[in-house]
């Protein structure tokens, strides 16, 4: 099953611009909001509120007329900001003036700023929204935030529905709570691709599944979609709900000749759920779900022979399944080509195929790196979820790791359910599951050489905090608490960060006089 992801903001197919006049203005990654910055608010205001200078480089255009860290820029060109897109929009022009105070409260200053052609103003706000996050107003039966345990981050309780975290961080959003002004402005803006929950097509099936304000939802689509607004589609598929022929006519409906141009992507997740959830009566009658063999095999066989007939009628493959219907199914992945850009894999949809080239494009560095860590005792070992094993076990065949290197797949005890992904391990069940783990590990003759246990940093926020609220640094803390016979540290960067970071332990193994 596929997550709503709160670490990580999602690969576009391209790179997403808002359109300024004749000018194409590209938007640079931007990192989420603290949780003291979201508080939940759902209003909307009518002009823009200030927007908090974080950092103003030194030599920029904007260092020169004067602007410095901590100042509130309110307007540009007399027009109010409500977010970075606004900023964006309004600033693309080499001259511009803006009204700025060491204050938030409105009144300021107006200063010009000008630039060389192809300049940055060199300017980073502490946030991508200034005014209020828009809240979501649906109540989907499967809604994942519904079934959130106790202990998680602060941030993790607000709902948001909003269309700029679409654009910006790859957020899906239902559109039910738009209004005729946030439609006009994305269209004015050109504010594409936006990333849509849309789940069924039945209306009747469409108000069970996501609440009364669903059909909202399409009339917003369409004068979108006639505004030239395109879009990346998410279908979180339900056994015995909107599965079968409902997902025909959803995807009939969605790849119609009239609409087709609209759609960039449309992936396909499987439901979700935690044990919360599985008490509310939210998880499958079956208690299986798509983590059932046969019910992915069908999933895969109905799908694939729409991927053909869109290949012959359109030349590209719009419809995408998550990577767990092919894991449960124990079928094989379609070919890299299938996939089309992988427009959606950070929803789940081709990371066994990154992994695969990650692995390939930095096979000899991680060989080299295994192939100096101590032989005997496999000392180091890979932390990762569940629904990674086979890839990692895989992998780590084909780079001779045995005698060297391991793997150890936690289950998330926290969520429970069928949450399998690495992304949503928490710090303590890692922590509990290599502490559990290392207790049956052999002991050197000594009793001195240390086990290492090495996760990747996915499970961190942009922040650099996990789900259950703990950084880096306290995870690591919090194992030489637990035991003295191991340690636990992140990995970043991939394969190629990881092969560094072997290396670095089986140097440090060196130097205790470990060796082959």
């Amino acid at each position: 099953m596929t997550h709503p992801n709160p670490n990580n903001s999602m690969d576009k197919e391209e790179t997403p611009v808002i359109l300024s006049g004749a000018k194409r203005v590209v938007l640079s990654a931007v990192e989420g909001s603290t949780p003291e910055q979201i508080t939940g608010s759902h209003g909307r205001t009518k002009d823009g509120v200030s927007a908090r200078l974080a950092d103003v480089a030194p030599g920029s255009p904007a260092a020169a007329a004067g602007l410095v860290s901590g100042m509130y820029v309110h307007a540009v060109d007399s027009q109010p900001l409500r977010d970075i897109i606004d900023w964006r929009w309004n600033a693309a022009d080499d001259c511009i003036t803006v009204t700025v105070s060491d204050t938030s409260d409105g009144s300021g200053d107006d200063v010009v700023l000008s630039r060389e052609p192809g300049t940055d103003w060199g300017i980073a706000f502490d946030d991508i929204i200034f005014d209020h996050i828009h809240t979501c107003v649906n109540d989907c039966s499967f809604c994942f935030m519904k079934q959130l345990p106790d202990g998680m981050r602060a941030d993790l309780a607000l709902r948001d529905d909003d269309w700029r975290l679409s654009f910006l961080q790859g957020n899906f959003v239902t559109l039910t709570n738009m209004r005729d002004a946030d439609i006009a402005r994305i269209i004015e803006q050109h504010v594409s691709p936006l990333n849509l929950s849309f789940h069924a097509i039945d209306p009747d099936l469409r108000t069970t599944l996501m609440g009364t304000h669903q059909a909202r939802a399409l009339d917003a689509f369409q004068q979108l979609a006639d505004g030239g607004i395109r879009f990346n589609i998410q279908i979180v598929l339900i056994p015995g709900v909107n599965d079968g022929a409902q997902l025909d006519a959803t995807l009939d409906w969605l790849t119609a000749p009239e609409r087709i141009d609209a759609i960039h992507s449309i992936g396909i997740v499987p439901v979700a759920w935690t044990d919360i959830g599985a008490a509310r009566g939210m998880a499958p009658a079956d208690g299986r779900g798509f983590t059932d063999t046969m019910a992915s095999a069908t999933v895969i066989s109905q799908i694939q022979r729409r991927q053909f007939e869109l290949k012959q009628r359109i030349g590209r493959n719009i419809i995408h399944l998550a990577d767990e219907f092919y894991i449960a199914a124990n079928a094989p992945f379609p070919t890299e080509e299938w996939y089309d850009g992988y427009p959606q894999r950070e929803n789940g949809i081709g990371l066994v195929h990154a992994f695969v080239a990650d692995v390939r494009e930095h096979f000899s560095q991680l060989s080299d790196a295994i192939a100096s860590l101590p032989t005997g005792y496999e000392r180091v070992t890979i932390v990762t979820g569940e629904l990674a094993r086979d890839s990692w076990l895989g992998a780590l065949s084909a780079l001779n790791a045995g005698g060297r290197l391991r793997l150890l797949p936690v289950r998330n005890r926290h969520f429970g359910g069928n949450v399998t992904v690495t992304g949503l391990l928490t710090a303590r069940d890692i922590l509990d599951a290599c502490a559990y783990d290392c207790s049956l590990r052999p002991q050197d003759a000594d009793g001195l050489l240390r086990d290492t246990y090495l996760y990747p940093d996915q499970i961190f926020n942009a922040d650099g905090v996990t789900l259950d609220d703990r950084t880096a640094q306290q995870l690591t803390a919090d194992a030489l608490k637990r035991s003295p016979a191991f340690d636990l540290y992140s990995w970043s960067e991939g394969m190629a960060g990881l092969a560094e970071t072997l290396a670095a332990v089986a140097r440090g193994y060196a130097t205790q006089g470990v060796d082959d």
